[in-house]
């Protein structure tokens, strides 16, 4: 997992690294990051690939994960690897029943799948206007 933002409230989402809409929702969360501090949980939901990515993503530091989601690069910088973070976030996604990614879960506990087509559509779901 990696976090961005530093705001007041929490927002959940759950990530699979090669999904194109989550990489547009990781970037759309910097420009909400003084509001909201959005906890992204990495779920590899897109087969192997995807699964070769998030052990990658748990085997860098957790300040360079975000950067790797930017940039789509997913290669291990560490054999230290957090793999029971990983397990962690794969668990709590199966709890949660989520079964697609991008799935937000907002500050009011509305949760919605999908990428949001603007910056302003996601504030407004965030903040309970929609």
């Amino acid at each position: 997992s990696f976090s961005v933002g530093s705001g007041p409230k929490s927002v959940y989402v759950w990530v699979d690294p090669l999904c194109p809409y989550c990489l547009k929702v990781v970037e759309m969360q910097e420009q909400l990051g003084d509001e909201f501090t959005f906890h992204n949980l990495v779920v590899p939901l897109l087969g192997e690939r995807s699964e070769r990515a998030s052990e990658a993503l748990s085997c860098m530091p957790t300040n360079r994960r975000h950067a790797a989601m930017q940039s789509n690069k997913y290669t291990r910088t560490s054999s230290d690897c957090d793999s029971k973070s990983l397990a962690n976030s794969q668990r709590l996604s199966t709890v949660m029943q989520v079964e697609a990614v991008p799935t937000i879960i907002s500050p009011n506990r509305q949760s919605v799948t999908g990428a949001p087509s603007s910056v302003e559509q996601f504030a407004q779901f965030l903040r309970g206007d929609l």
